[in-house]
């Protein structure tokens, strides 16, 4: 890779000039700081712009990751390493922008959110530099940093913001709306996109008042759009948990503002063995509906009619849970009786026996039925009822093809992927722009049918074949449940949206 320092065209910012690199023929800009560092009396308060500096800053390294759990042995996460990039640090909030040219073009925007269960993850993970859709695609990428775990998850006192995250990513996306089109972009054409913890991210900033204006389409990968959140009293007791195990008196939060973020940290390994129990979501922080930045769930929202004017590209694996749990010897061989404890928090204790039966049926590649379970109620079942709420009206856009199965009322369910996982993960990885040109459609044109109805190279019931990674586009008629709602969808023969609730 070629990479040189710009000694021309710096981009003025309105918080200040910012110089870049040139990477393999791409402007770069790592590290721009979007808001004011949250420490000192700002932690656990909502972000505030950058006041601005003076003389030029050089954008030339990422800057630091939200703090989070890391192992630099890589045990953390056995497939993926450590979802972080070091170093870590409280000053965290910034964002990096890859583009073609800073120039008057008018270039489609992309911004990733990067997910890791509200935890974990960084916006410069080397899976997430836009080069690959800035040079392919002529397109603006910025990824991004924001507050996650208990610096970002936490009520702080009563009637406070408890999502910085939420006020973070909605700074963040503010600062691209004003400043992007001097990077060659296009202010009024922004996809906002995230995968897990960053799809509902996205999500929640195309409902949100300030932000939802700024937004032409989401992208949503595995968006966890059934999660119980926590309330106000789960907030609470989460915030008297910290304070507790820091040794302070009740509501001391002023005590732990002053204490270095390193101890705070540690302090919230505590609250993982509290909060989690056999079968859960596995980790403590889950965004807060605490009546000012968040009045319900997201969910609701959508369903009831918001972002009713933003286009939706949405989609799940067959086998979401497959990695979470293959992580968890706990939960790779459980009793039949320990399924159906779980299961008897959701249904009937008449229903129990079918409903085990049901998901331990499901031709998953990880037998497991409290994986299918999981998968059905965190994921597949959410996006399933979102997508039946926004695409109300069947009229046929083409013979045997109508509005269920497409994007016609601004909503696609694209595809389902069964991913068999080795040793050999980078193989997909490297392979990975055989999606590229449908994505590049999804965010520069006026629809998004472009993605929608975009068939792979090679086959349209195998997209990816390697002896090792198998990725599937077609569906081989598996069933979703929501609660005792079976419904069976039949093989797609193309990548266009396939519902048949």
């Amino acid at each position: 890779m070629t990479r040189q320092t710009i000694t021309a065209g710096i981009v003025r910012t309105t918080a200040g000039p910012v110089q870049g690199s040139l990477e393999d023929g791409l402007l770069v800009f790592k590290g721009i700081p979007y808001a004011a560092p949250p420490v000192g009396d700002l932690r656990w308060k909502p972000a505030v712009p950058h006041p601005g500096w003076t003389g030029v800053f050089a954008a030339e390294s990422f800057g630091a990751s939200a703090p989070q759990p890391f192992d630099p042995t890589g045990s953390y996460d056995r497939v993926l390493g450590n979802h972080g990039t070091p170093p870590f640090d409280e000053d965290c909030l910034t964002l990096n922008v890859w583009t073609p040219a800073t120039d008057s073009e008018r270039r489609p925007v992309l911004v990733w959110i990067h997910g890791g269960g509200f935890v974990s993850g960084s916006g410069s993970l080397p899976v997430y530099h836009g080069d690959t859709f800035a040079r392919n695609g002529d397109t603006v990428v910025v990824s991004i940093n924001y507050r996650i775990g208990v610096f970002g998850f936490f009520l702080a006192e009563s009637g406070d913001n408890g999502n910085l995250w939420l006020s973070d990513q909605s700074i963040a996306l503010k600062w691209v709306h004003e400043n992007i089109a001097l990077f060659g972009g296009d202010p009024d054409n922004i996809t906002v996109a995230g995968e897990s913890g960053g799809a509902f991210s996205a999500a929640t900033l195309a409902i949100q008042a300030d932000t939802s204006p700024l937004i032409k389409r989401v992208i949503l990968q595995s968006p966890p759009l059934g999660l119980k959140l926590d309330s106000i009293d789960d907030a609470r007791r989460g915030t008297a948990q910290l304070v507790k195990a820091a040794g302070l008196d009740d509501d001391d939060v002023s005590s732990l503002r002053n204490m270095p973020w390193e101890s705070v940290l540690g302090l919230s390994f505590q609250r993982f063995a509290v909060a989690t129990r056999f079968g859960h979501w596995t980790t403590p922080f889950l965004p807060i509906i605490d009546g000012v930045s968040l009045l319900e769930h997201p969910l609701d929202t959508l369903i009831n009619g918001g972002a009713s004017d933003i286009d939706v590209l949405i989609g799940w694996n067959v086998d979401e849970a497959s990695f979470s749990f293959a992580l968890n010897p706990e939960l790779q061989d459980v009793s039949k009786e320990r399924v159906e404890e779980r299961l008897a928090e959701r249904f009937d204790a008449t229903l129990l026996p079918t409903a085990y039966e049901a998901y331990a049926g499901e031709e998953r590649i990880a037998k497991n039925p409290l994986a299918s379970w999981w998968t059905s109620s965190v994921m597949s079942c959410s996006v399933n009822r979102l997508s039946s709420w926004r695409t109300p009206e069947r009229r046929p856009i083409q013979p045997g093809l109508t509005s269920s199965h497409s994007n016609h009322q601004r909503t696609a369910v694209v595809w389902v992927r069964r991913i068999v996982w080795s040793c050999r993960l980078p193989s997909i990885i490297l392979r990975r722009g055989s999606m590229h040109p449908s994505w590049r459609g999804s965010t520069s044109t006026n629809s998004m049918r472009s993605a929608a109805q975009c068939t792979p190279p090679g086959s349209p019931s195998s997209a990816l074949e390697t002896p090792t990674v198998r990725v599937k586009v077609a569906r081989q008629e598996p069933s979703f449940r929501c609660g005792s709602r079976t419904a069976r969808i039949g093989p797609a023969r193309s990548m266009a949206p396939r519902l048949n609730p």
